[in-house]
């Protein structure tokens, strides 16, 4: 339903209102954070016509986030940052740099790289079985696992076959479990066991079951407890001051911390949530101390004499293993670029880190909305074009405005799931969209029965023997392919 919504809920913007940024100033990063605050766009633009540019308090207003804290790293420094919003959607208190908020799964990139210290020291090898480690709890031993035994580099690469894509989080109030009581989901945990269901290293499988597995494995080598760990092996060492694994977050921290938000902008039930599983996603950090952490894993990829990893670790990180994954990181190579980023979504929080190390240059967004998961990738886009990064180029199509002879043979309702309904009706001499109650979105005619939109989504209209339209297919974002039923007008 998440695809879903991005292809179907988002809305128009047009123009940016860049005078709202003037003030910040001439030099040359204020210039560069001014065109990119003001100039983010779609995917697509239509051809012959004036490109969008729009401005991010806008969209933030459209996809209802009340905060966004960037920073952009250039030439391997801190360029700018940005902190705009408020830590709650019903409060006047605005966030500043030293805001909180969840990064969620950008959480396991920083446990890798724990983990990669430690590879560094001597304490372990990736190729070593996870279970020679675990002392508290093993993995279980099944059909799978006699075959291949887990490995440490399974687990940091996805290819584990470990269960639990995601794992649990509690509403306050609620019991918390404990790390050994969410690895065999045992009550009060809300999520399945942990375990291996698939041969180690054949498939990849995005886990945080597998990360929770790495939790533990670094709680029984160090002796000690899991925020402790992670301050002495990572955030310290890169100067992520602001930053803790801490869950549920301490008393002392709360004033610091901005709220959670659902996909109508109205604050999670507490603020925000507890994840017992630190691992997989219970980062409470800054985008500023994000933005420490990818110079250092710049650094030591480029091979820096104090650098946080050896030259040969850092590489081996962002090499790929399977399904476009590293240790702990997405990896790609964008034209001959290699590029490395990862995504984090809590409930209420949508986050995202983008780096290129040869160029020494990435970028942090943080957001406490739900919809901030579109919002993010407007916001690279926009710096992708200021700084020149490979791996965004805008999709320039064509429109056919002779392909369909009436559009109203495409207005009326239609049914994805029992709570999602698509309306489309025509307005001009345009078919626009809505799912549910969301803001409308326009379709471009691309051929007969055929529609796009400017996030990228395709919409192809099906119809019965009789010639009316009787159901939608929509492709979005990632060839996922949805459809619809026809209810009526």
């Amino acid at each position: 339903m998440k695809l879903l919504s991005l292809a179907i809920g988002v809305a128009f913007a047009a123009g940016i209102s860049s005078c709202r940024y003037a003030a910040l100033g001439v030099r040359p990063e204020l210039n560069h954070q001014a065109s990119v605050l003001a100039g983010l766009r779609f995917p697509i633009e239509i051809a012959g016509q004036p490109p969008h540019r729009m401005d991010l308090r806008d969209r933030m207003r459209e996809y209802h986030v009340p905060a966004v804290s960037i920073a952009v790293i250039h030439g391997n420094r801190i360029e700018w940052t940005a902190a705009i919003g408020r830590k709650r959607g019903d409060s006047p208190d605005s966030i500043s740099s030293e805001t909180i908020m969840q990064a969620a799964s950008i959480s396991k990139p920083l446990v890798a790289t724990a983990i990669m210290r430690l590879v560094d020291r001597g304490t372990l090898s990736v190729s070593d079985s996870a279970n020679l480690w675990l002392k508290s709890w093993k993995i279980p031993s099944n059909a799978f696992t006699m075959q291949t035994p887990v490995r440490v580099e399974h687990l940091l690469s996805h290819t584990a076959g470990a269960t639990n894509g995601a794992v649990g989080i509690y509403t306050p109030g609620t019991a918390v479990p404990t790390l050994l009581q969410a690895l065999d989901g045992t009550p009060p945990s809300n999520r399945p066991p942990v375990r291996i269901d698939t041969r180690p290293g054949t498939e990849w499988r995005y886990a945080g079951g597998g990360y929770s597995i790495l939790q533990q494995m670094l709680i029984d080598i160090t002796r000690s407890p899991f925020p402790e760990l992670m301050s002495n092996l990572v955030l310290s060492p890169v100067g992520m001051h602001s930053s803790c694994f801490c869950q549920p977050l301490p008393d002392s921290l709360a004033p610091r911390a901005a709220a959670g938000h659902d996909a109508d902008g109205k604050p999670i039930a507490g603020g925000w949530w507890t994840l017992p599983e630190m691992a997989a996603g219970g980062l409470w950090t800054t985008a500023g101390d994000l933005a420490h952490f990818m110079i250092a894993i710049n650094r030591a990829w480029a091979g820096g004499s104090d650098a946080l990893l050896r030259k040969a670790t850092a590489r081996s990180m962002l090499t790929p293993v399977m399904g476009g994954w590293g240790l702990g990181f997405a990896v790609d190579t964008v034209g001959t670029e290699l590029r490395y980023s990862h995504t984090g979504s809590n409930n209420g929080y949508r986050s995202v880190f983008v780096g290129y190390p040869e160029r020494g240059d990435g970028i942090v967004i943080l957001t406490n909305g739900d919809g901030g998961a579109s919002l993010r990738d407007e916001i690279i886009r926009s710096a992708a074009v200021e700084y020149g990064w490979p791996g965004y180029a805008v999709d320039v199509r064509a429109t056919n405005a002779t392909a369909n002879a009436s559009l109203d043979d495409f207005a009326g309702r239609f049914q994805y799931a029992p709570r999602f309904v698509s309306t489309f009706t025509v307005s001009g001499d345009s078919l626009v969209g809505a799912l549910n109650n969301s803001p409308p979105i326009r379709l471009y005619p691309q051929a007969k029965d055929v529609f796009f939109t400017l996030v990228g989504s395709t919409y192809r209209f099906i119809r019965g023997a009789g010639g009316a339209v009787e159901s939608v297919s929509v492709l979005g974002v990632g060839s996922s392919e949805l459809r619809g039923r026809r209810l009526g007008p």
